[in-house]
């Protein structure tokens, strides 16, 4: 993100880089037995420049080609799409703890749901269905006015049917 930062500031007056990245994992159990387990990933990055007042806008899922990501912000400035203000100076944010490890996967969440359709098939009757997934998300936020932001976040679920 540096370096894409790096290049877009030769192009533009003001520079916006964002980032994210996220994992998943998720298991799915029919009357007691495992039905569907996957695990995923996928990224991001946005890019916004800031030419004479105006603003362009361009995003990839595959950061190879920089210079054509930087080339497709800088043609969107034909758009007229007027700035917004300023970007923000850098500040001191608080760091938050709010992500999990991802030790143990889809196995962990599978023995979770054993667990649950063990407990709600001994109090109701019929089919026991369940889901459940954990997800982790990284977003950074880099600009040419020197904020560098960045934080991780986990999210779990669990659903029963």
């Amino acid at each position: 993100m540096e370096r894409l930062l790096e290049i877009a500031r030769k192009n533009a007056d003001a520079v916006t880089v964002y980032g994210e990245s996220q994992t998943h994992d998720e298991v799915g159990f029919e009357n007691g037995r495992l039905k569907t387990a996957d695990s995923g990933m996928n990224s991001g990055t946005a890019l916004t420049v800031v030419k004479d007042g105006k603003q362009g806008f361009a995003y990839t899922r595959n950061l190879i080609d920089r210079e054509g990501l930087v080339r497709d912000a800088v043609a969107a400035l034909a758009g007229g799409v007027e700035a917004a203000g300023d970007l923000p100076v850098p500040v001191m944010l608080p760091k938050l703890d709010t992500a999990a490890g991802q030790a143990g996967g889809n196995a962990v969440l599978a023995d979770e749901c054993r667990r649950m359709t063990d407990f709600l098939s001994s109090r109701a009757k019929g089919q026991v269905n369940l889901m459940s997934g954990r997800s982790t998300s990284e977003v950074r936020v880099l600009t040419s006015s020197g904020v560098d932001a960045s934080t991780r976040s986990t999210s779990y679920f669990a659903l029963a049917g």
